[in-house]
C-alpha cells in the first residue's frame, strides 16, 4: 500500500529523515513509534504530501506522490493532522462536508450523495447528534471524531493520522482507537497513525515501526519490535515487558529506578 525507497528529507542544512525503506501492507493497521523529534510526524506529512522537497519515491497503491494532482491524491489518502488550527466557527456538519470537495462540481454545491455520505461517516464516529453544534463548542475527543468522519468522506482506502490520542483521556483514547480498529478490520481501510503511547499501538497495531534520529530502527509486528533490548538501544531506559491476559499483545512497564535519599 505504501513504499518508500531511499527517502532522505532535511530542514536547511539539518537532516531530519536518513535513508527511509519502509513497505506497509494494504489493509494493515501500522503505528509508527519513536523518541521526540526522532521524525516520526515528518514522515507522515511526506506521505501525505504536504512536504515536496523531499529525494528518494514514495508510493501509495503503486502511484508516485510526486507530481499527483491534489484532488486525485485526496481520493487515495485522507489526513487527519495533530493540530488544526481554524479561523471560522462552522458548524460541525458543514465541517465535516469539507472533506467532500474533491467530489464536488466545480461550483461546489453539495449533491445529496454528499449529504449522505457526511451524514454516514458522522454516525460510524458517533458525532452526528452534533450536526448542528458549532465546532468552538465541542470537546477535544469530540473534535478528533468529528476529524475522521472529514477523513471518512473522501472515501480513500488508507486514511493517516498523526497523534489521534494525544491530550485526550483514557475514555476518548480507546474510543477513537476502537473506531480506528473498526475501519480496518470491518471497512478494510489502511491505517498509518504516530502514537506516542507504546502500549496502544502494540494492543491495536499489527504493524509497527520504529524510528530513532530519522531513520528506521526495526519495523515489524509487536512482538518483534517491542522488545527490551530495542527499547534501551532507542530510549536508553530499562523496561519490561509483559503479555496482555486479554489481547497477548506485547505491553511495556518503566523499571523503577533505585535513588539514594
Amino acid at each position: 500500500m505504501i513504499k518508500t525507497e531511499e527517502l532522505h528529507f532535511s530542514f536547511g542544512n539539518k537532516k531530519i529523515l536518513q535513508n527511509i525503506n519502509i513497505d506497509i501492507p494494504k489493509k494493515s493497521f501500522t503505528s509508527i513509534i519513536g523518541p521526540n523529534g526522532a521524525g516520526k510526524s515528518t514522515l507522515l506529512k511526506i506521505i501525505s504530501g504536504f512536504y515536496k522537497n523531499f529525494s528518494g519515491r514514495v508510493y501509495i497503491d503503486g502511484i508516485d506522490i510526486n507530481g499527483i494532482e491534489p484532488r486525485q491524491f485526496s481520493k487515495i489518502r485522507s489526513y487527519v493532522p495533530q493540530y488544526l488550527n481554524l479561523e471560522f466557527n462552522l458548524n460541525c456538519f458543514e465541517m465535516v462536508m469539507l472533506g467532500r470537495f474533491s467530489y464536488m462540481n466545480f461550483w461546489g454545491y453539495e449533491r445529496d450523495k454528499d449529504i449522505e455520505s457526511v451524514r454516514i461517516a458522522m454516525e460510524k464516529t458517533n458525532t452526528y447528534y452534533l450536526k448542528e453544534r458549532m465546532i468552538f463548542e465541542i470537546s477535544g475527543g469530540e473534535f478528533q471524531r468529528l476529524m475522521i468522519a472529514q477523513a471518512l468522506v473522501q472515501e480513500s482506502p488508507l486514511i493517516i493520522l498523526d497523534e489521534p490520542t494525544s491530550h485526550l483521556d483514557l475514555k476518548y483514547q480507546s474510543e477513537i482507537m476502537d473506531i480506528l480498529e473498526d475501519l480496518n478490520k470491518n471497512k478494510e481501510l489502511t491505517v498509518l497513525t504516530v502514537l506516542h503511547d507504546i502500549n496502544l499501538a502494540s494492543m491495536y497495531s499489527d504493524n509497527i515501526i520504529l524510528i530513532n534520529e530519522g531513520s528506521v530502527f526495526i519495523q515489524g509486528q509487536p512482538e518483534i519490535v517491542i522488545t527490551e533490548e530495542n527499547f534501551y538501544k532507542v530510549y536508553n531506559r530499562r523496561i519490561k515487558v509483559y503479555r496482555s491476559k486479554k489481547s497477548r499483545s506485547p505491553m511495556i512497564m518503566l523499571e523503577e529506578i533505585e535513588t539514594e535519599i
